[in-house]
């Protein structure tokens, strides 16, 4: 009367505690794999990508009197990245004194391979006068 049956043997217990094992140690190895995979790309994206730096990067304020201000931009940008850099784009903010943005321009510089230097220089019309320059790239990192 005070015995306990079982709807499963010994046998079955086993066997079903080994295949519950196995299904984790599958599901642990999966993990892994997928964990060194994205590890792996996200580690070849930040070193096969292009890296823009500023070299030289000047400006003067110009008011000549027969024509409208400018400004005169020049400069390198040099890729020290393992990739090119695709369309880059460099845009540039004016402001006054007071920081009030006069003018955004924006000027497509185009592909710069791998440890390769572009000179850029242009002019920027606007109206006013400048007291201070902010720049920034934007640019698409080729595989």
């Amino acid at each position: 009367m005070g015995e306990h049956l079982s709807s499963q043997s010994p046998s079955d217990k086993d066997v079903s505690q080994k295949t519950l094992i196995r299904k984790i140690k599958i599901g642990a190895v999966v993990g892994i794999i997928i964990v060194i995979v994205v590890v792996s790309v996200l580690v070849y994206m930040f070193m096969n990508k292009g890296d823009l730096q500023f070299v030289n990067f000047t400006w003067t304020d110009n008011h000549p009197w027969f024509s409208s201000a400018y400004v005169h931009v020049t400069g390198t940008i040099f890729n020290s990245g393992s990739s090119t850099a695709g369309n880059v784009q460099l845009v540039i903010r004016i402001y006054n004194s007071q920081r009030t943005l006069l003018k955004t321009e924006t000027s497509d510089i185009g592909d710069i391979s791998a440890k390769e230097y572009k000179n850029i220089s242009f002019d920027i019309q606007y109206s006013g006068d400048a007291n201070s320059l902010e720049w920034a790239l934007s640019y698409k990192p080729f595989t």
